[in-house]
This record gives C-alpha cells, sequence and structure tokens, in this order.
C-alpha cells in the first residue's frame, strides 16, 4: 500500500503541475481532502503557500469553483503573510462530531461554548489557532475523541502513529488510515485518468 500511494501521488503531482493555475489549484485541494470529499472525515484542513505558485490568491480567486461540485464548505482559519489554513468541511458531519455530550464538555475547557452554532464555534476556533495549533482540533478533523484527549494529557503510550497519534483501539485506527489513504488514491487515479483532468472530477 505505502509503495502504491507513493508512485500514484509521484505521478499526480507532476501531472498536475502542467496545469493551469485555475486547475492546479482545484487539484491541490483535492489531493489534501481526499477523505472528507469521500466522506470519511468531517473536515480536512489545508495550508496553502505561495512558494512556487500564488496559491492564497488562487484560492481566493477560484474558491467557489473549486468546492462547487463537492457540497462542501469552507473556513479560513488561520492567514499570515506567506500561507493560508483552510478549514474545508461537510457542514453536516462536523455538526455531528461536535453537538454531542461529550464532545461538547471536552470543549468547554477551551473556552467553548454549548449555546455556540458552527459559526460560532469556528470562530472561536481561529481566534484560538492565531496564538499556536489548538489541541482540540482532532476532534474537528474527526479523530477519536479519546486520542485527542491522551495527546493532550501525554501520559499514555502511543501505540502508533499515522494520521494521527492513537493510545486506544488501533485496529480501529489502522482501518481508518488505510480508509483515508484509499480515498486519497481513488481521487488521484480518476484525475490522472481523465483526459480531461480535473475537470473530469465527479465526486
Amino acid at each position: 500500500m505505502i509503495i502504491l500511494i507513493k508512485y500514484i501521488t509521484y505521478s499526480y503531482l507532476n501531472k498536475i503541475e502542467k496545469f493551469q493555475d485555475n486547475d492546479y489549484i482545484k487539484a491541490k485541494i483535492y489531493y489534501h481532502i481526499a477523505p472528507t470529499i469521500k466522506q470519511i472525515k468531517p473536515a480536512s484542513i489545508v495550508t496553502l503557500t505561495n512558494e512556487k505558485r500564488d496559491l492564497c490568491n488562487l484560492w481566493d480567486i477560484n474558491k467557489e469553483e473549486v468546492l462547487h461540485d463537492l457540497k462542501l464548505d469552507y473556513f479560513k482559519i488561520r492567514e499570515d503573510e506567506r500561507s493560508s489554513s483552510i478549514m474545508i468541511y461537510n457542514r453536516d458531519k462536523l455538526e455531528e462530531v461536535i453537538y454531542n455530550e461529550e464532545s461538547l464538555e471536552f470543549l468547554l475547557q477551551y473556552g467553548y461554548n454549548k449555546d455556540m452554532n458552527l459559526n460560532e464555534v469556528l470562530f472561536k476556533l481561529k481566534e484560538r489557532f492565531s496564538l499556536a495549533c489548538p489541541h482540540e482540533i482532532g476532534l474537528f478533523l474527526g479523530y477519536p475523541i479519546d486520542d485527542v484527549k491522551d495527546f493532550i494529557d501525554n501520559n499514555k503510550k502511543c501505540l502508533a502513529t499515522g494520521y494521527w497519534k492513537v493510545y486506544n483501539n488501533l485496529p480501529y485506527a489502522k482501518d481508518q488510515f488505510k480508509r483515508f489513504d484509499i480515498a486519497r488514491i481513488d481521487v488521484m487515479t480518476e484525475i490522472i485518468k481523465s483526459n480531461k483532468g480535473v475537470k473530469g472530477y465527479k465526486n
């Protein structure tokens, strides 16, 4: 699986380098949010920089087109002169993750309020991002809350490291890691094989 991912990723990144800017930003975003496109994760975070292309500006220009067919929302959670971090999310799935008793109790200790709507929750997350990457971000990304808590407490043995640090239920985590990988492979493969490039991608 690892060798396959590396091969497909190499082929994909080489192919999209030849894309025009508006297709390039779309292909770049799709690569990073594949598990959210496939409805496995409630949200993904993409950090855009201006190193090779002006990706921050390209996002601002093309964001509506990028997300048009995906039925996903976005929220800019951090921005400076060199980069922007964008959360792209499935509203229903993100609300499902946040609005349950255990999650709300957990978030209270970081200044969130049970009466906040989703936009208010995201603005609070953005506020905390301005200081440092908040540990509760794992909850928003769909990682198991027990693993998020144990990562913060840092007093339990880590069983594995992948998309997140695993402290509990290793079989479940491995299965999720595999699903995330397959989602990314599927998205990349569909775009690579399409004669229309990213225009030919249909979720």
